[in-house]
């Protein structure tokens, strides 16, 4: 095991530099650009043919590939473009939403709701534990411009009920700085 995968497994998120070309840069920049955006972002990137072709580059990546699980498939691209007049503040909690195309009746999925016109489900920890997001930056993270906070090792957390400050407690925040076309990996 490498040291990035050793330091992944542990902690549950690396931060990755120069993840997209400064080629890939400009192209997803103008691409979100043109996005008709009714809210401060979306969930269904991947219906784009850009974001298509970006997921399957991300995965020619050595670093990213590396902590990916075998066969990984991507099933959610989001975009938000936080600004002065679209912002808002996330408390602490884990991601343990995913899309899938329809409802099934199982007591292990549950909480079904529906975002954009996708049904939404929280998987059982089995199916989470198998995902892994990949965060790009487009500009850099800063501490002015709002970092996305991270509780290392809470992926190791069982119990998927604990959320927001309940998650947190007594535990330590990382602040993740990512540079322009750089990544946060992390599990859910």
């Amino acid at each position: 095991m490498t040291p990035l995968e050793t330091d992944f497994e542990r902690r549950g998120f690396v931060l990755l530099e120069n993840v997209l070309s400064s080629d890939w840069l400009c192209l997803l920049q103008e691409s979100v650009e043109e996005l008709s955006l009714k809210k401060a972002g979306t969930r269904s990137l991947l219906n784009t043919e850009w974001c298509t072709d970006l997921a399957h580059h991300l995965k020619t990546n050595p670093q990213i590939n590396a902590l990916l699980p075998n066969n990984a498939k991507a099933i959610q691209s989001t975009y938000f473009k936080k600004s002065s007049e679209h912002n808002w503040l996330v408390s602490t909690h884990r991601d343990q939403f995913i899309p899938v195309k329809q409802q099934v009746n199982h007591p292990s999925w549950t909480a079904w709701t529906e975002k954009e016109g996708v049904t939404f489900v929280r998987p059982p920890i089995d199916v989470l534990k198998s995902l892994v997001i990949v965060r790009l930056h487009l500009e850099d993270n800063t501490v002015k411009n709002g970092p996305l906070r991270v509780v290392p090792e809470s992926h190791q957390i069982e119990r998927a009920d604990l959320v927001n400050d309940d998650l947190a407690s007594g535990l330590e925040r990382v602040s993740c700085m990512v540079p322009q076309g750089g990544a946060l990996e992390m599990e859910p």
